[in-house]
């Protein structure tokens, strides 16, 4: 930046016959810079520029292909995301998975595409991707998660998408639920009211015993609860305790439905028919139980950390699933 008056100052200090010499210099480089500035306009405004850059193939083939399906949702790693967009003249909604350059900072156009019932995973191997085929195929065997695959080109196009717990689920309204704590009731409102923002904290640090139970309106048949963490980018959720123990009440006794379940935050969960990655959370699944209420019980707590929660949700089978 300073190089110009640089130039300047010392043009007019030095003595004149080297200004013949310094001149010339400087109005071969103002012009070498216009003439090369004017090249690589020409060349960046070129259709094949953007594709060259990023080394990604040619996708006209890949969209006509998904429209022709009737799919105007998908993920897509980064430079293939922006470009199905951006070629698709916004017929098509694409997103990344999560964000590959800035983990844990939000996604435009990710909730569009979280919220589709027939939302495809458009993948493919190399091209500068850290999202390839083989990491989201070993996470769908990870979760259990069964899919279809096609071909079109050098992509892969994942959908079809199965789960035998989550395609039976269904989430217990959050006005069936009361809820209770013996580490602090200050707060607890805040487990229920879907605020991504909001949370509870245990008055004191862990300890084995301390417990978030779940009363409900009626009984029902539960198979899973799930448990969402505070996450206010970069700082990532300490408050988890090192396991849990869930227990249901079952014709009024507490019995151990799960037992020193240890704590790992999820890589995703399985949404509206598709596998969402992103979120700090933690689903607990277990044998279908019809119960009055659910107990989230610390076994080995996180020492010096107060217990600290976002969300808590219930799972119920729907109707016709369970014997």
């Amino acid at each position: 930046m300073s190089f110009p008056f640089l130039v300047g100052y010392g043009f007019q200090h030095v003595r004149p016959i080297l200004k013949y010499v310094i001149g010339p210099g400087v109005v071969s480089v103002v012009l070498f810079n216009v003439l090369s500035s004017a090249h690589l306009i020409k060349w960046w405004l070129q259709p094949p520029f953007a594709a060259h850059v990023a080394a990604t193939p040619r996708i006209d083939g890949l969209i006509q292909e998904l429209k022709q399906m009737g799919i105007d949702r998908c993920y897509a790693s980064y430079w293939h995301a922006y470009r199905i967009l951006f070629e698709s003249n916004g017929d098509m909604v694409c997103a990344q998975p999560y964000n590959e350059r800035f983990l844990g900072w939000p996604v435009p156009n990710k909730a569009l595409i979280d919220e589709a019932p027939d939302a495809r995973f458009v993948l493919a191997t190399g091209y500068d991707s850290r999202f390839p085929v083989q990491a989201f195929t070993r996470h769908m065997q990870e979760y259990g998660i069964r899919y279809k695959k096609m071909g079109v080109g050098v992509f892969s196009v994942f959908g079809d998408f199965e789960h035998d717990q989550a395609d039976n689920d269904s989430l217990v309204p959050r006005s069936a639920i009361t809820l209770r704590s013996n580490a602090g009731e200050e707060g607890l409102e805040n487990l229920l009211d879907a605020d991504s923002l909001s949370f509870w904290s245990s008055v004191d640090q862990q300890q084995p015993g301390f417990l978030v139970e779940a009363m409900l309106d009626q009984p029902r048949v539960i198979h899973r609860v799930t448990l969402h963490f505070p996450f206010i980018y970069p700082e990532k959720p300490k408050g988890h305790s090192h396991s849990v123990d869930i227990q249901g009440l079952v014709e009024g006794n507490w019995i151990t439905l799960v037992d020193d379940h240890p704590h790992r935050f999820d890589r995703l969960r399985f949404l509206n028919g598709h596998p969402v990655y992103g979120g700090m959370n933690q689903t607990i699944w277990f044998s279908p139980r019809r119960i009055q209420g659910l107990r989230v019980v610390i076994n080995r707590p996180n020492p010096k950390r107060k217990w600290v929660l976002n969300g808590v949700e219930l799972g119920e089978q729907r109707s016709g699933a369970f014997p």
